[in-house]
């Protein structure tokens, strides 16, 4: 676990290096194996891309330096390990569209990775960069430009055309992942939403819970109502939707945790519902709902005060429900609190919950 920290932070000293142009620290962190990897499964690198010079990500995209494990020389920065994608990453993430459009598709036999490439993984990727970067032209030229090289590849493609467009349109499901769905929802961005979900594409951008995580993580509640309103399904959602509420909570994104709880009926958060108790649809199940939201955000915010009081007319529902849930899985049950360490929340709930609560 030591290391584990040492590594982590390595390699923010590496990232804190890079704003300042520090080339001469960064290559001697990275005789610790620290590496700089701007990939798209690590919100942090993506967002620290940001604010590195653009002369000085060029300088790092040339920079190698020798890797002893694999015995080969590396760049100091890559945005991907195949070295001609990495490249027209960074091309897509700066919105040069010419650049890529003259490009041919990235060759696997050029570099071997673990996971050999793949046009329609290109496609995807190039277009998670450009909409990350903010240019919606390029991620839809990118499209066009996927779709051109594929019909020219013909057999060597290794799928029909309907095949490609489907691994584009719906990464996750065909094994492609990384879908540029998920980059629009947490950038907030619904011209890009909105074109991926036309009527008049024959492969349609699939909308699933990993999109509407995106849009969670990210704080955009209007993408997560859009969202919702677009995929197949009705509140509650299945299993899966369970996870949203405690995502949510996990980043502090208080909106989008507020909608899905006051949805009727709501994505379940833990168990006994207020529903269960109060009747479903009724004014005093949503309200506990809501004021559970505030007390999960006051909690985070504020670690010494006890939280606010409920409001007085649902006062004594609320400790009726607090005294009902003691062995549940909201954040008002005395289970949860105990399980996350939380002993101030677990006072102050034996005090809204009397005397039947201890004894319980």
């Amino acid at each position: 676990q030591v290391l584990r920290h040492l590594k982590l932070f390595f390699k923010k000293c590496a990232w804190h290096a890079a704003e300042v142009r520090g080339l001469a620290l960064i290559k001697c962190l990275q005789q610790y194996k620290t590496r700089l990897r701007a990939s798209f499964g690590d919100e942090t690198d993506v967002n620290k891309l940001k604010r590195i010079p653009p002369d000085f990500v060029d300088t790092l995209m040339r920079e190698r330096f020798w890797n002893a494990d694999k015995k080969m020389w590396e760049p100091c920065l890559h945005l991907h390990l195949h070295p001609t994608l990495s490249q027209l990453c960074l091309d897509a993430w700066r919105g040069n569209i010419n650049t890529i459009l003259m490009s041919p598709m990235p060759d696997p036999k050029e570099f071997q990775t673990r996971k050999p490439i793949h046009p329609p993984l290109v496609v995807t990727r190039l277009m998670w960069y450009a909409i990350r970067g903010g240019h919606n032209e390029c991620a839809k030229k990118i499209w066009d430009w996927g779709l051109d090289r594929a019909e020219k590849m013909g057999p060597e493609l290794g799928m029909t055309i309907q095949q490609y467009k489907e691994k584009v349109a719906l990464p996750r499901r065909r094994g492609t992942n990384k879908p540029p769905a998920e980059a629009a929802a947490r950038e907030g961005n619904m011209e890009m939403l909105r074109w991926m979900r036309s009527e008049e594409r024959d492969a349609r951008f699939g909308f699933d819970q990993w999109v509407v995580k995106a849009a969670i993580e990210g704080h955009q509640v209007d993408v997560l109502q859009y969202i919702v309103s677009e995929i197949p399904i009705v509140l509650p959602m299945n299993r899966w939707s369970r996870k949203l509420p405690d995502a949510a909570r996990a980043h502090k994104s208080w909106a989008c945790l507020r909608w899905l709880r006051e949805q009727d009926p709501p994505v379940r958060w833990g168990k006994p519902e207020p529903g269960e108790i109060f009747g479903h649809g009724t004014s005093v199940a949503r309200r506990t709902r809501l004021y559970e939201v505030k007390l999960a955000e006051f909690v985070s915010k504020d670690k010494v005060n006890d939280p606010p009081l409920p409001p007085e007319d649902i006062r004594e529902d609320v400790c009726l429900f607090i005294r009902k849930a003691v062995t549940g899985t909201t954040l008002l049950s005395a289970k949860r609190v105990l399980e996350e360490r939380d002993w101030r929340l677990f006072n102050w709930l034996c005090r809204m919950g009397g005397h039947e609560f201890e004894e319980r």
